[in-house]
Formats: C-alpha cells, sequence, structure tokens
C-alpha cells in the first residue's frame, strides 16, 4: 500500500504541474506520459494582409481573432490593412505577407503573369462588384454606362473585372470615362461631390457605410445581373510558404473556418466585436450587422450550395477562368484547377 501512495501521489503532482514528487520515484514521468516537465510552444506570429481597409466582409477574420480560435490553432495573427488586390497579390508573391485576402479575377491575373500564389479559400463566392451611383444620377441598366464618368482606385480588384462587363452588355468603352483615383476615400469623395456619376465597389460595404454617414442616397449596378459573375474574394498564400509551412495554413484555415460559422451562428455578436476593431473607420454595431448581413449570401454558390464552409468548386473556377479569357484577355490555356486547392481546409471537399 506504500507503493501505490507514492503512484497515486507522483500522478497528482504530474497532473497538477506541482513538483512536489521526489526525484528519486520513477513513477512519475510514466504517468506524465514523458512530457509534463516540457513548456507549451509559444503561438506562432503570422501576419495577414486585407484587400483594402476594414469592411464588413473581413468581420470573420476579426471574430476568429477575438474569439480566440487562431490562438487555439497556436497561432498569433496579426490581421494588416492593405492598398488593393492587385498590390497585396505581388506582396503575397514576393513573400513580404506570406498569406493574404485578395480578389479571385485580380489574383488569377497575377498567376498568369508569373506570381506565385495560389487560393485556399474564397469567402466570397458570388460577387458583389457592382456600380456604385447616386440616386438623383441613376445608372439603371448597362447601357446607361456610356457617357459617364466612372471612378475606380488604382490597383483595385474592379480595374480587371469591370471590361468583362462592357464586353458582355457590347457598350462601347470609348464612351466610358474611367478616373484612377489614389484611394478609396478619394473615390467615394468623387461620388459624393459630383465629380463622377458612379464607383466601382462592393454593393455590400462601401454604399451602406456612405448613406449611414452621409445621408445620400445611393444605389448600384450588380456585374452579376448584367452578365459578370465570377468568384470573388478570398484568401491566397505564397506559394512557397504553402510548400515549406503547409501546416501554419492548416491551422489559419481553421480558425478562420471557425470564425465564419460563429459569425453565421451569433450575427449581433460578430457586429460587436468587428465595430471594435473597425471603430476608427467610421464602423458601428448597427452598420457592422448591415454588412455582415449583406455578406452572409455570398459565401456560396448555386454549386456549393450546402457544402461545408470554404469548399471550392472546379466548376466555379473553370466557369471564372472562361469568362475572364473572354472578356478580360487572361492568358489561355492555363489549368483553372491549378488556381486553387481545398486541401488546407479542416474537412474533406466535395471533388466537383
Amino acid at each position: 500500500m506504500k507503493v501505490l501512495s507514492r503512484w497515486s501521489l507522483a500522478a497528482a503532482c504530474a497532473v497538477l504541474l506541482v513538483a512536489c514528487a521526489p526525484a528519486a520515484q520513477p513513477a512519475a514521468p510514466s504517468v506524465a506520459g514523458g512530457a509534463s516537465g516540457t513548456a507549451p510552444s509559444p503561438p506562432v506570429d503570422l501576419a495577414f494582409r486585407l484587400n483594402w481597409t476594414k469592411y464588413g466582409e473581413h468581420a470573420f477574420f476579426f471574430v476568429a481573432l477575438e474569439k480566440g480560435f487562431y490562438r487555439e490553432q497556436g497561432l498569433n495573427v496579426t490581421i494588416n490593412d492593405g492598398s488593393g488586390s492587385a498590390t497585396v497579390a505581388k506582396l503575397i508573391g514576393a513573400g513580404t505577407d506570406p498569406i493574404g485576402y485578395v480578389d479571385t479575377p485580380t489574383m488569377m491575373q497575377a498567376v498568369a503573369a508569373g506570381v506565385p500564389i495560389k487560393s485556399v479559400l474564397v469567402i466570397q463566392q458570388k460577387n458583389p462588384s457592382s456600380v456604385i451611383y447616386r440616386l438623383d444620377n441613376p445608372i439603371r441598366t448597362a447601357k446607361d454606362l456610356e457617357g459617364k464618368k466612372i471612378a475606380h482606385t488604382a490597383g483595385d480588384s474592379f480595374g480587371a473585372l469591370f471590361p468583362a462587363l462592357v464586353a458582355a452588355n457590347n457598350l462601347d468603352m470609348s464612351k466610358i470615362q474611367l478616373v484612377s483615383l489614389p484611394t478609396a476615400a478619394a473615390k467615394e469623395t468623387a461620388l459624393l461631390q459630383g465629380q463622377v456619376d458612379g464607383m466601382m465597389g462592393f454593393y455590400n460595404d462601401q454604399p451602406l457605410r456612405m448613406m449611414k454617414n452621409t445621408g445620400v442616397k445611393l444605389s448600384w449596378l450588380k456585374f452579376f445581373d448584367w452578365g459578370v459573375n465570377v468568384l470573388s474574394t478570398g484568401v491566397v498564400v505564397n506559394e512557397e510558404f504553402l510548400k515549406t509551412k503547409p501546416e501554419i495554413v492548416r491551422k489559419f484555415l481553421a480558425g478562420t473556418v471557425k470564425g465564419i460559422e460563429y459569425t453565421k451562428a451569433n450575427p449581433d455578436e460578430a457586429a460587436q466585436i468587428f465595430a471594435k476593431y473597425a471603430g476608427e473607420q467610421g464602423f458601428d454595431k448597427e452598420l457592422s450587422r448591415q454588412e455582415i448581413d449583406e455578406t452572409i449570401p455570398l459565401l456560396q454558390t448555386p454549386t456549393t450550395q450546402g457544402w461545408p464552409t470554404g469548399c471550392m468548386s472546379a466548376k466555379d473556377w473553370q466557369a471564372s477562368y472562361e469568362l475572364l479569357v473572354k472578356y478580360t484577355g487572361l492568358k489561355t490555356g492555363m489549368d483553372p484547377l491549378s488556381f486553387f486547392t481545398n486541401d488546407y481546409l479542416p474537412y474533406k471537399c466535395p471533388s466537383n
């Protein structure tokens, strides 16, 4: 019984991490699996680059951060603002940041140009690209774009996608004046002040905030209503990083997917969390909730409806590639399946 008492004491001490067992007792290491004295590994630092400044579509990442979902995966994630998908794609390709959030048409153009990045999760699988306009200067149809000044920002995703809208609707590009501005704020100001007739943006974020902050009534022409619907924003990774540190990518995606699922189940709390991080950009709980509510329906296409969150369809990639080849001059002869992989998501996805 004396030996049994010492065994029990050693086991209890090992579990509680209390160094009360005599060093000479051999039983304690056996009970603890030989690892009780090993300090837990510190979290791995990981910088994640957004495509732009914060919008409601980014709420999933901040929910994952705030709720500790990345920390559960052993990651210390820092979320940084971006300056346009084209710029961020180059940063990821160069390894300046290993992982980021980029619009898919821009990502495909970058890969065709030799930028070594791969898509591992498309979040907005329905594309919210649109031309946003003031209700006192309406753009009712695609044909109404002719004779108009339309603003976009240098390096944004819309520069790659707008030619598809023009071609799909047989518009005369010479009758449309594109105005390139340096920042999203400059683009918004130009529209609000009547310096341009419309601006390119996502209807689930910019116009909602603009209307709340200014009271100016806005509406939008959705690209997908006029024949242009391609996969939109998602997570891309540097190819070398993906090859050498696949577990970090898996952990980041696991935390992100958990953030998406939590947001869907708890949109009100998610809105409060996002407002905490984006308050300096004019977000309160109400606006955050509006943008989250507009974004959630974009998470899946008809093909991926009912699939696990984040799973991408080869059919959707094929359709996106063919549209971009047809209307934007994207390089031909590429394999659409080479642009993406579902292999790093936390579950097995359907194969089509």
